[in-house]
């Protein structure tokens, strides 16, 4: 089967793309192609790069007349909340008008080809305590959600009109090895290992603590990933989220007690968002009962496979300077 990952270079892209790759044998054998937008960045070992900016019609034409997918999943986008306030315009620009160039291109060159459309669990804004489901009404916050709103109605208006194979995925936050020191997770752990080698004064700087998410280990997003591939009918929309709940400050306080520092915790206003959400809590219930999918990892498990991995590496980077 032939893949193609938009976005490889990203945090779940790139894990997705390495799994393919390594989850095949002689019977059945994955062809992985990944578009990336910035030299000097590390692709998974095995998978064909094609360097892309999907804003561009030429090279939105390129990369599906190389690649030939059967399954594409569209990852490329302006993924930070934040940034989306001080840059709107390009928000908007990559997240949908790069989609629309992208489906004009499969509705052109692979029309059989399936697309499953990574969307965010932003689009629902405040979801209030209890979990919501995929018919909660959407109500964005950011710049960013909007633009998420307006690419999954992109797709499925080409869906109806050109019989085009589309799904959509809704993940709230995932947890796992590779993601960017800018997110919530990786800038703690950064900030813990430091303290902990000694190489920090023993003091936390953290944005807003009483905000709650669903959380859920990146290997079980992967084969979330990969269920939603294969699912049969077209024109689904899934959550992805964990069924674990945590907020900031209670993910602070584990990550902590993993590590065994003690510190101070200090709010830096540079990382409070101008207009936060309390609430994120998704159920995903719809992609158990259709994918037969559940979470197998707990996050605590997963922040201290984070906090071993990192240290070590952190610890190996210093002994080489």
């Amino acid at each position: 089967m032939r893949f193609l990952i938009t976005g490889c270079e990203g945090f779940v892209g790139s894990s997705l793309a390495e799994k393919l790759v390594s989850d095949q044998d002689d019977q059945s054998k994955n062809v992985v192609y990944g578009t990336y937008l910035y030299d000097n960045i590390q692709i998974p070992s095995g998978v064909s790069d094609i360097k892309a900016d999907l804003l561009n019609r030429e090279d939105v034409v390129k990369v599906l007349k190389q690649s030939n997918p059967d399954l594409i999943y569209h990852f490329a986008a302006q993924s930070s909340v934040s940034l989306s306030f001080s840059k709107p315009e390009l928000t908007m620009e990559v997240n949908l008008m790069a989609t629309l160039k992208l489906l004009e291109g499969i509705r052109t060159l692979c029309p059989q080809a399936k697309l499953v459309l990574i969307s965010s669990s932003e689009v629902y804004g405040n979801t209030g305590i209890d979990p919501v489901n995929e018919d909660h009404p959407l109500k964005p916050l950011s710049p960013y959600a909007a633009s998420k709103i307006s690419a999954e109605i992109l797709g499925l208006q080409y869906l109806r009109s050109y019989n085009l194979k589309v799904n959509i995925i809704r993940p709230f936050p995932q947890v796992g090895l590779g993601q960017n020191s800018r997110f919530l997770i990786p800038s703690l752990v950064e900030q813990i290992i430091r303290i902990k080698l000694n190489l920090a004064e023993p003091v936390i700087k953290v944005g807003n603590l009483n905000v709650y998410r669903s959380y859920l280990d990146i290997r079980d997003a992967l084969r979330a990933y990969l269920c939603i591939g294969r699912y049969h009918n077209q024109g689904q929309i899934f959550n992805l989220a964990g069924d674990e709940v945590y907020s900031v400050e209670q993910l602070l306080n584990m990550l902590i007690d993993i590590s065994g520092i003690k510190c101070e915790i200090v709010k830096d206003f540079s990382k409070v968002r101008k207009i936060d959400t309390k609430y994120q809590i998704g159920s995903s219930e719809k992609l158990k009962s259709e994918c037969n999918w559940f979470p197998q990892n707990k996050i605590r498990d997963s922040l201290t496979r984070i906090l071993s991995v990192r240290e070590n590496e952190i610890s190996a980077a210093e002994l080489g300077r």
